[in-house]
C-alpha cells in the first residue's frame, strides 16, 4: 500500500536490529528514531521484500493449505458419528451407491457426491 503510493519502504530485519530490546529505555518513539538514523546513514539491516505476484501466490497456498485442513477435519467428524453409530464405511459407500442408481445422489470423480438436482 505505502510502496503504491510512492513511498520507498525498507523493511528492518528483525535479527539485524535485535540490539535495541537492550537498552533500558524503550519506546517506539526512541525505535523509531533509531531506525531513522540506521537508514540515514545507510546501515540499516534490511529483510527481503516479496515482489506482489509472490505475495499472490503465498496467499492462494496458504489459502488452499487450510482449505484442506478443514475437508480433514470435516472428514474426521463424519468417521468420529458412523463409529459412535457402528455404520461401517463400506455401508456408506453402498447407500450412496443405491442413490447414484436411483438419481438422487450425483458422483464427481476426485470431488465427492452431491444431492442431485431435482428434475
Amino acid at each position: 500500500m505505502l510502496a503504491a503510493a510512492g513511498a520507498e519502504v525498507h523493511l528492518a530485519h528483525p535479527l539485524g536490529v535485535k540490539a535495541f530490546s537492550c537498552r533500558r529505555v524503550k519506546d517506539d518513539e526512541r525505535d523509531c528514531a533509531d531506525l531513522a538514523d540506521l537508514l540515514r546513514l545507510g546501515r540499516l539491516p534490511e529483510a527481503w521484500i516479496a515482489p506482489e505476484p509472490v505475495r499472490a501466490l503465498r496467499e492462494v497456498t496458504q489459502f488452499r493449505h487450510k482449505l484442506a485442513g478443514q475437508r480433514t477435519s470435516c472428514k474426521d467428524q463424519v468417521h468420529a458419528v458412523l463409529a459412535q453409530y457402528g455404520v461401517a464405511r463400506v455401508t456408506v459407500r453402498r447407500a450412496i451407491a443405491l442413490l447414484r442408481d436411483r438419481g438422487k445422489v450425483v458422483t464427481v470423480h476426485g470431488r465427492g457426491s452431491y444431492v442431485a438436482p431435482r428434475s
